[in-house]
């Protein structure tokens, strides 16, 4: 048993993925942090969640919720220097009402979200981010909220160990590189999927799909987004 628990230790430490995001108090961020962001959104200093995403190879990066008024919700990305990076985008009243209530039904009480086009992709047209149990949140809906697909950044010890077994086999020459946060996947049809992205090279991940057991599906190549 002390064996196998070592040796899952070890692997483990092998695998540098980004760690989800955690809350944070404001006064727990630092003060180039917040000087940064009151630059450009002072007015809404006084009621803002902070979060922050800690990066295995850098320095760690803050997200900035705030209600803004006329139905806008913004999300600001903030680096250790106060360096800003705002997200574009949608009003409320441009996501169709059909939409809103189908994220209603299913999301009801969620109080700082943020809709987006920042994950369009056919079929889907509309996103939304919100933490939820100090998870982000990302659901995606199409423009009549038919087709939704939830996505979920989860703690790095949430992949199932038949699933970690698996990376060491197929791709122990690339877990020392950096890697995506671990996703839960849920789509219309409410099958649950887990989602690995490990970076295969300077312009592409190997993306690592497994079931809600654990167990392998497939694997194929992305592209890295432009920045990342």
């Amino acid at each position: 048993m002390r064996l196998k628990l070592l040796t899952l230790l070890v692997f483990l430490s092998g695998i540098t993925l980004v760690n989800a995001q955690a809350p944070v108090d404001s006064n727990g961020v630092p003060l180039i942090v917040r000087r940064g962001f009151n630059e450009e959104h002072s007015d809404f200093s006084k009621k803002t969640e902070w979060f922050v995403l800690k990066h295995p190879h850098d320095e760690p990066e803050y997200i900035a919720f705030f209600d803004e008024t006329g139905g806008w919700t913004g999300r600001v990305f903030v680096d250790s220097r106060g360096h800003l990076s705002d997200v574009v985008a949608k009003h409320i009243d441009s996501v169709p009402k059909a939409v809103q209530a189908k994220f209603n039904a299913q999301h009801f009480g969620v109080k700082v979200i943020q809709w987006s086009n920042e994950y369009y992709y056919p079929p889907y047209k509309y996103s939304v981010n919100f933490f939820n149990n100090m998870h982000e949140y990302i659901v995606k809906y199409d423009s009549a909220a038919r087709i939704s697909n939830t996505m979920i950044l989860v703690p790095n010890d949430s992949l199932p160990t038949t699933s970690q077994a698996y990376l060491k086999k197929q791709y122990s020459n690339f877990l020392n590189k950096e890697t995506w946060p671990l996703r839960i996947n849920i789509d219309s049809a409410n099958v649950k999927t887990y989602q690995v992205g490990i970076r295969k090279d300077k312009l592409n991940y190997f993306r690592v799909i497994f079931n809600s057991s654990g167990e392998y599906i497939k694997s194929d190549i992305i592209k890295i987004r432009e920045g990342e």
